[in-house]
């Protein structure tokens, strides 16, 4: 009887190790969830997270692979397939500050592109970066820039001119492309009240 316990006992450790493990390579999985995302298949490739979300080292081999992709995407000028993969990796690496300043400058260089931003789009980029800021204990210079737009897409020049004042204060000039929102952000509130 001892036998067939600890047989049965092996047999559960096996089976459950081989339905938590892996199901290939890093490099396999991440290039298997960056494709799911791309084709608009967001619940398999949280279903092909779940295969290796419980192996932390596992978890943490495939990081820097979907980040790397999502920087390669943003150097390419694709802010929006950037941002669907930082949306994912936020969700799924909660504690990683860099994701979620890539996620926020990502959404503001989104919101930056468009006259009138959805109410969707405008709250997210207010929910990640609230969460940002009490998460954060350094945050990025381009922050006070992005609660500047926060503030002028809510009706409040006050705030905004703030923070605008603020992220002047602070930024030396790096990166340019930073002074085309100055100009127009500067531009915007000499006509508010």
């Amino acid at each position: 009887m001892k036998v067939q316990s600890t047989l049965i006992t092996l047999a559960c450790v096996l089976v459950s190790a081989c339905v938590s493990a892996p199901s290939g390579p890093p490099e396999e999985i991440a290039a298997s969830l960056i494709a799911d995302l791309d084709a608009g298949r967001g619940d398999e490739a949280e279903e092909r997270f779940e295969s290796v979300e419980s192996d932390d080292a596992y978890r943490e081999r495939i990081y820097p692979i979907l980040y790397e992709a999502a920087q390669e995407r943003y150097e390419r000028r694709d802010v929006a397939g950037s941002a669907a993969l930082l949306r994912f990796m936020s969700g799924h690496y909660p504690s990683a500050p860099a994701v979620k300043e890539a996620l926020l400058y990502c959404l503001f260089l989104e919101r930056g592109m468009q006259a009138q931003a959805p109410p969707e789009l405008i709250e997210e980029i207010a929910t990640v970066s609230s969460d940002l800021r009490s998460s954060a204990t350094d945050l990025p210079v381009w922050f006070d820039l992005i609660e500047t737009q926060q503030a002028i897409d809510t009706g409040n020049p006050a705030k905004a001119r703030q923070s605008l004042a603020l992220f002047l204060e602070r930024w030396d000039g790096e990166p340019r492309e930073l002074m085309v929102y100055v100009e127009d952000f500067e531009r915007y509130l000499r006509s508010s009240p």
